[in-house]
């Protein structure tokens, strides 16, 4: 089953602080999303994921469009739970982002031994979420925290209809398939179900997720990079990877392969499909779901679906 990735913190951490009213002069549209914001002037729009990065100080503003309500999006974020994710929380405000109820989080977090801190704003309706993730170096925290932390507040959304999903901004494409077709997108992943049925699906009903990577990545052995990722995938236990095979999707290299596993949920026998496309320094994963006696058929689609992948610029 898909879970929101987060859980509500505890009242006794809530403050309350008032804002004032977003600017709406430099709001600019995040592609393939239906937020806008306001970022610093040094920000132009990122070519991986669906926000803003300072090519100078490496800093970004990432957007997430979450098909969850606010109170289950938002109910891992104790600190404990954060913890658990490499972060530590610094601060918690309860706010009104674009007129909905919301939560600006400060945290800190290390990666590759460099220290950065976050702003990060969640607000939404019982329907669905918006994550706002600013994240600056902590070397740069004077002169970069408090514009993104402007920057995050700005967001304005105006949702989407049901049903209406946005590839833009997207370095990939995808073609149809019999049984499955986009219910959603998010971030820089979307999500296809049985006809295309909003989340969240039945337990045991087969989906694909289909994502592209944030960042570069440096590969030197596709095959087990591969194995080690299928390893990785959430909502399985039990996983064993079966021999895969070098293929080309539209002229790049990839790799595919099977994995046998264990639905997390039901513990049902499940079989993992995964593909990994490597291309303009990253790589795209196309990766199903799907419930061993329904396997060999959705397979057949999965691969097609692999094969009709291209990757626009």
């Amino acid at each position: 089953m898909l879970r929101p990735p987060f859980v509500l913190l505890s009242p006794w951490a809530l403050l309350l602080v008032a804002l004032p009213a977003a600017a709406q002069s430099g709001l600019t549209s995040v592609p393939g999303t239906a937020v806008r914001l306001v970022p610093p002037a040094s920000f132009a729009p990122a070519s991986r994921f669906p926000g803003f990065q300072n090519a100078t100080t490496g800093a970004t503003i990432m957007v997430t469009e979450i098909p969850g309500p606010f109170a289950d999006v938002t109910s891992g974020m104790t600190r404990e739970n954060l913890a658990t994710r490499g972060m530590t929380l610094t601060s918690r405000a309860e706010v009104t982002v674009a007129g909905h109820t919301g939560l600006l989080l400060g945290l800190n977090q290390s990666a590759g031994g460099v220290p950065y801190r976050k702003w990060m704003v969640v607000f939404g309706t019982p329907s669905a979420s918006v994550l706002v993730t600013a994240t600056f170096r902590e070397a740069s925290a004077d002169a970069e925290s408090e514009p993104l932390r402007r920057a995050v507040l700005s967001a304005q959304w105006t949702p989407t209809a049901p049903g209406v999903v946005s590839l833009e901004g997207l370095p990939f494409r995808l073609g149809p398939t019999p049984s499955f077709a986009i219910a959603t997108r998010v971030g820089n992943n979307v999500i296809l179900t049985l006809g295309g049925r909003a989340l969240p699906r039945p337990p045991g009903e087969p989906f694909v997720v289909v994502g592209a990577a944030l960042s570069r990545v440096e590969v030197s052995d596709r095959a087990s990079f591969a194995r080690r990722r299928v390893q990785q995938t959430a909502s399985a236990v039990d996983i064993t990877p079966r021999p895969g095979a070098e293929l080309t999707v539209a002229g790049h290299p990839g790799y595919e392969l099977t994995a046998t596993a264990r639905d997390e949920d039901t513990n049902a026998p499940m079989v993992i499909y995964q593909t990994v496309v490597f291309h303009g320094g990253g790589y795209t994963l196309v990766q199903g779901l799907l419930p061993a006696a329904a396997a060999e058929g959705l397979l057949t689609e999965l691969r097609a679906l692999t094969r009709s992948l291209s990757f626009p610029g």
